[in-house]
């Protein structure tokens, strides 16, 4: 006879079923905090030697801390434009051990803007660079991220899926600035009497820049490209919707190309 552990936790794995037995050992199904499962022997589970799916000891590693809440409410400037930096160049992973999305990433050759996030989400780990470019990333596992940004419409195939996130109209402007500053630009070309004229334009899912195109002071051209949508705008058109998205953006845009918005303001 073995002892029934059905029902009993032990550290975050809660065991639901029995599952197998060998000549030596009982296994049990276990479901974990995480949302993660595993099969454990009674005496992994009884001794501690299983107290997790997994996630605790990649926790454990990592020894850091950080703001899971902060993409629970976008209810600020700076939430408002990390969210849309990290809908341009952010991606949601799925962790293997449980098949939740909780693998928060972001990476970009602008150092400053991994930076950001470093500060404003009290984030205490380093800044990692990848090995084969010149791009600096920052790394978090956490299913409260993950399912707070899920729930603002982002998954792991977000360049498919992405869609414009609920949020007040006065901070439409930082969403879409860090829209902007992740996968768009801003530049200038040659115009009428050798004038420089502005022209700015941003990449995306059609959904996410129809959606930015009707939030605009001056809604622009809309095209698709190499399969991805495209909002371009020229002239005046540019730094009317460039004013809009750089007010009250002070510390909080991505320097080199509000210089190129200063050159011809």
């Amino acid at each position: 006879m073995y002892q029934d552990l059905i029902g009993k936790r032990f550290g975050r794995l809660t065991v639901t079923s029995f599952s197998h037995k060998d000549k030596k050992h009982v296994y049990w199904n276990c479901l974990c905090d995480c949302g993660g499962d595993r099969i454990s022997s009674s005496g992994n589970l009884i001794h501690g030697g299983n107290k997790s799916c997994g996630c605790l000891i990649y926790n454990k590693v990592r020894r850091v801390q950080y703001d899971e809440d902060f993409f629970t409410d976008i209810d600020t400037r700076e939430k408002a434009y990390l969210l849309g930096l990290f809908v341009a160049d952010g991606s949601l992973g799925v962790y293997r051990q449980s098949g939740v999305l909780s693998e928060f990433y972001f990476v970009s050759k602008d150092k400053e803007l991994v930076e950001l996030f470093k500060t404003h989400l009290r984030f205490d780990g380093t800044i990692g660079q990848r090995k084969d470019s010149v791009a600096f990333y920052i790394a978090i596992h956490s299913k409260k991220i993950g399912l707070d940004l899920s729930l603002l419409g982002i998954d792991n195939n977000k360049s498919r899926t992405a869609v414009y996130p609920r949020l007040t109209k006065s901070l439409d402007s930082h969403f879409v600035r860090g829209v902007l500053d992740g996968d768009g630009w801003v530049s200038s070309h040659a115009g009428y009497l050798g004038r420089r004229d502005p022209s700015a334009g941003i990449c995306g899912t059609e959904a996410l820049i129809t959606s930015i195109n009707s939030r605009l002071p001056r809604p622009c051209y809309m095209g698709v490209s190499v399969g991805c949508w495209r909002l371009i705008c020229s002239h005046k058109k540019a730094r009317e919707n460039l004013e809009w998205m750089y007010q009250n953006s002070e510390g909080l845009r991505l320097d080199r190309k509000y210089k190129n918005f200063l050159l011809w303001r």
